[in-house]
């Protein structure tokens, strides 16, 4: 992957973290984050968010965006985000690490700089997580 194509990664979920806050959600689960990014790229078409082209799902454990994780862990070594309640799981696939991730007030300014200067195209972020938002708010999971 070349670096702008890391640095874009790395700005998608940086506004997807800022979106979820400005949604009021958060911390999200591990969980709860790859099933916002696997309906973030099914709607993708419909909301105009594009999705990186590296996040590719696996089915291992319900949606699981390998790459979409080790950005994560760039983004939490950045203090970009935060992790808290980190747990290692073992289940029939192996071991795996869960926790929850929130974005810090770091990463908000970074997100304000990514905004006013159109670093990344405007996708409209709040407002397709606050949809993809009240898809899950309907279920139980």
């Amino acid at each position: 992957m070349n670096k702008q194509t890391r640095l874009a990664s790395l700005g998608w979920l940086t506004l997807f973290f800022e979106a979820a806050e400005r949604c009021a959600l958060y911390p999200i689960s591990m969980e709860m984050l790859h099933r916002f990014i696997y309906l973030a790229n099914v709607l993708s078409p419909l909301s105009k968010v594009k999705m990186p082209n590296e996040y590719t799902l696996k089915h291992r454990r319900g949606p699981y965006f390998p790459q979409a994780q080790y950005d994560i862990g760039i983004l939490v070594a950045q203090r970009v985000i935060e992790a808290t309640d980190i747990s290692v799981i073992q289940d029939e696939y192996g071991f795996w690490l869960k926790g929850n991730y929130r974005i810090t007030k770091y990463g908000l300014s970074i997100t304000d700089k990514i905004n006013e200067q159109s670093i990344l195209e405007n996708y409209s972020f709040c407002e397709s997580f606050l949809e993809l938002y009240l898809c899950f708010i309907t279920k139980k999971y």
